[in-house]
């Protein structure tokens, strides 16, 4: 019987959010990685792809990377005012409604 080789992949354990952030990333611990660091939900499909694509890609590494990406989700800088990150692995910023309203942020005023 052939086994199976290990692969993440991308699902949806959420029902659609606006921001985005309702995928998660299955089959991680097929690599070793513990239960509760396995479970990783609530990220934007890009994160999730990106997650996927460097655990199957590199096997060896995919327990140390997922365990920096609990971290990054853990740590994920949420304003009281809406304003976030685009994506766990970048610095761009997406502005709220109200903070793309100051002049520093919006061309028109």
């Amino acid at each position: 019987m052939n086994q199976e080789p290990k692969k993440a992949y991308v699902f949806q354990p959420m029902a659609p959010q606006e921001d985005g952030r309702f995928y998660g990333v299955g089959g991680l611990h097929l690599f070793g990685v513990d239960m509760d660091s396995a479970n990783i939900n609530g990220v934007t499909k890009k994160d999730a792809e990106f997650i996927v694509m460097v655990c199957n890609d590199n096997p060896n590494k995919a327990k140390d990377f997922v365990l920096t990406v609990n971290q990054l989700i853990k740590e994920d800088w949420i304003p009281e005012c809406g304003c976030r990150f685009e994506s766990l692995f970048s610095s761009a910023v997406l502005l709220c409604k109200e903070c793309s309203k100051q002049p520093a942020h919006n061309r028109r005023a």
